[in-house]
């Protein structure tokens, strides 16, 4: 297996997965969140996304049982964008998006172009701060040329904040990977050629094709 992120051998992702497949057995309501980091790890560690694609409706199972946090909803919805529906599928997201009182105008975006009703947005800004000057570029080729920048200057500095930001050195047995989902989902919802940056180390090309080739 080839992994996708070469910070690590695949034998570190692999670890990392069974670590925290005993950790939903020993505490089942956590599954959620482990679940979150066992798809990035799979994409790292080099697993055909057709084989991750399970794992991914295990989450949006799980997710039926929990209040979704706004990680749940930017995940289950760039993950459907890139991956397609499969039937049953769509009740689950509807569910999460009902639930979807994050007032993110870039989490309606994405539940807009999956077809899934959310609640009304009162503010305009919200926390994604790239996405209004995104959205407001009118032609394709903009949008490419500002996603190819921004990858490559802004994106892993900009999750600063997350728990997770800076593994790979400070908590590497923690380490599962750095992925720009939602910038797969962005290309899938507007129809971008991504050729300027598919080759970007943040950028989860395999998965933004899949269903080019599916």
């Amino acid at each position: 297996m080839n992994p996708r992120d070469t910070r690590f051998d695949p034998d570190h992702f692999e670890a990392f997965i069974e670590r925290s497949r005993a950790e939903i057995v020993r505490r089942p309501l956590s599954i959620d969140a482990h679940l979150r980091e066992i798809i990035p790890a799979m994409y790292s560690a080099g697993y055909p996304v057709a084989d991750i694609r399970p794992t991914y409706v295990e989450y949006l199972e799980s997710l039926q049982h929990v209040y979704p946090g706004g990680d749940d909803v930017l995940y289950s919805m760039s993950f459907a964008l890139m991956l397609g529906i499969e039937p049953g599928e769509r009740e689950m997201l509807a569910a999460i998006a009902a639930d979807d009182d994050f007032d993110q105008p870039f989490y309606a975006f994405l539940e807009d172009a999956l077809d899934l009703e959310h609640p009304p947005l009162t503010g305009k800004k919200g926390a994604w701060r790239f996405f209004p000057t995104l959205q407001a570029i009118p032609d394709k080729e903009g949008k490419q040329d500002f996603i190819a920048t921004y990858l490559k200057r802004s994106w892993y500095n900009s999750w600063r904040s997350e728990y997770w930001w800076g593994f790979h050195s400070r908590r590497p047995s923690r380490y599962f990977g750095y992925w720009a989902w939602e910038f797969g989902a962005l290309v899938k919802a507007w129809g971008l050629d991504d050729s300027s940056f598919r080759g970007n180390r943040y950028y989860p090309a395999d998965m933004a094709h899949y269903l080019d080739q599916n």
